[in-house]
């Protein structure tokens, strides 16, 4: 075979050469350049929301592995036009931003501007409907005749007007009137004058107001609300601008308008349905449960962190309203919400709960409320003012009630006749002998034994058991736990419901249940750590 040849056949058989060669490594040589780098930016397009094209600027990038590629960089938060503290102590800061992106109603603005001095004469009212009202949809007569109301109301004066006029005021009020705090007084005394008339009103005007006060840096005041004050107290979403009213610290904390507000929202039992809240002593708890808190309040003035409960409002302004470029705006809120929040709830719940065990034990009432975490400050600061100016006990005079039906079982009056007397007397005597007669050879004195042991048995003289025989007896199974409490034993209470694989609250839960079934009332309060016996009813197990 030729040498070639059989140099061919093995090189067939040479796997290596039939492998991929390997790449040899490059080498590189290190060089210095005096050059600075060059940032490069690329634009771009980008489909903006109405389907328009935007140019963009894209910035380099380059990952770990040395590729290149582009990103649009985050666009930088807006910064606020107009950004304050208002004087209220529940909220902490207010935001602004103008919204240069709107350009509606810019018509409505030129011809508000143009009108703001006109003076209608009196005539009739032209019919006027809009869901939307503007100037550009009134005729002369009913120019004529917004001009003649407008110039009335701006004079105190309220006349008869349909809703289409009245909404367009408040539009020009809102956007239009160069003086701020005179439109604010316009709007609240439009509010009160037709809100009777126009209900839909209330759910509009309360929200308008509320971003009105904030964008142009005003508190509305109970005086310019009046009748419209509780319902934006109760209903609008930041009940917290309404509650100050344009008062001090010093007047808040000592007046009604806080008071009633705390009693309205923030509390979890409404002492109104309470069962001893009868019209005998509802003055008593009309006149004590405002008082009491207001005490509380006073005592807490000043200190940090009384009002808890932060809270954010953000969203454009005048929602539903005519609002010109000039107006239009995003409004962002940081405040307290006393409304939502449960640490104030819970306190303010048993403040009212203390003070009603208090008024209940000057009525002589035994049954207590159960108060779960009451301060001991405050609690000494509600029994200082109680024990002045409610202490003891008020002495009760029970009547017995004396019902129509009763009178029918009444004896007949009759003046008293000695020979009806005698009669009596004889009937009684002939009847007993009668008896004798008929027993005469059975039991003791005529009468079968069978008669007496049955009269004088103890199941028939046995005694009715009362409220406090049975709840012992309902809660025998409980007596291990109850005697803790009377021991104000924490960890017993807790050993005692862990055998029974309970928990502590949950076991004491189901005493008093038990409790207010049979006895109407509750038997053990939490003081702390530990369940105890309620002062009253520590007789019934000792």
């Amino acid at each position: 075979m030729d040498q070639r040849d059989k140099k061919s056949l093995d090189e067939f058989w040479d796997i290596e050469k039939l492998l991929p060669q390997k790449k040899q490594p490059t080498v590189f040589r290190a060089h210095t350049y005096d050059t600075k780098p060059v940032e490069v930016i690329v634009t771009a397009k980008e489909s903006t929301s109405d389907d328009k094209l935007t140019t963009i600027e894209m910035r380099p990038s380059y990952s770990d592995e040395g590729k290149l590629s582009f990103f649009k960089p985050a666009a930088e938060p807006p910064k606020p036009s107009l950004e304050y503290s208002p004087n209220n102590p529940f909220i902490k800061s207010v935001k602004i931003y103008k919204r240069d992106d709107f350009g509606y109603y810019s018509a409505f603005y030129d011809d508000g501007i143009k009108y703001l001095k006109k003076i209608g004469t009196n005539c009739d009212e032209p019919s006027f409907f809009s869901y939307v009202p503007q100037y550009s949809q009134l005729n002369p007569a009913q120019l004529n005749f917004y001009f003649y109301m407008r110039n009335e109301l701006r004079s105190g004066h309220v006349i008869s007007a349909s809703y289409s006029y009245i909404l367009l005021y408040i539009f020009e009020l809102l956007n239009i009137h160069p003086d701020k705090e005179h439109a604010l007084w316009q709007l609240c005394f439009v509010w009160q004058s037709y809100r009777e008339k126009y209900m839909k009103l209330d759910p509009l005007m309360k929200e308008w107001i509320t971003d009105f006060c904030l964008i142009n840096q005003l508190l509305p005041s109970a005086e310019m609300l009046g009748t419209a004050h509780k319902t934006a107290i109760e209903t609008a979403s930041l009940k917290e601008l309404y509650i100050c009213a344009g008062k001090s610290e010093e007047e808040l904390f000592s007046g009604n308008e806080l008071v009633s507000a705390l009693l309205e929202l923030c509390t979890n039992y409404d002492w109104k349905k309470s069962k001893y809240a009868t019209a005998e002593n509802i003055p008593l708890y009309e006149k004590y449960i405002p008082e009491a808190l207001r005490n509380v309040l006073a005592s807490m003035k000043g200190r940090q962190g009384v009002f808890v409960g932060t809270g954010e409002l953000k969203r454009d302004a005048f929602a539903g309203a005519i609002c010109t470029p000039n107006t239009k705006c995003r409004i962002e809120v940081s405040y307290c919400s006393i409304a939502r929040s449960h640490e104030m709830r819970f306190l303010i719940s048993d403040v009212i709960k203390h003070t009603e065990n208090r008024i209940r034990s000057y009525i002589g009432v035994k049954s207590k409320l159960t108060v779960y975490s009451l301060p001991v400050d405050i609690r000494k600061c509600i029994d200082s003012f109680m024990d002045e100016n409610l202490g003891g006990k008020r002495a009760i005079k029970k009547q017995e009630e004396i019902h129509e039906y009763d009178k029918l079982y009444d004896a007949p009056k009759r003046e008293f006749s000695l020979e009806n007397a005698k009669l009596i007397e004889e009937t009684s005597w002939q009847t007993t002998q009668i008896l004798v007669e008929a027993f005469e050879d059975e039991g003791t004195n005529g009468v079968p034994d069978t008669v007496i042991k049955e009269i004088f048995s103890e199941s028939s003289l046995g005694e009715e058991m009362n409220d406090e025989d049975s709840l012992k007896v309902a809660l025998e199974p409980y007596m291990d736990f109850i005697s803790a409490a009377l021991a104000c034993d924490a960890s017993k209470q807790a050993i005692i419901a862990k055998e029974k694989g309970r928990m502590t609250d949950s076991l004491a839960d189901e005493i008093n249940e038990i409790a207010a079934d049979i006895f109407g009332d509750i038997i053990l309060e939490k003081d702390g750590s530990f369940y105890a016996v309620i002062e009253d009813y520590r007789e019934v197990f000792e």
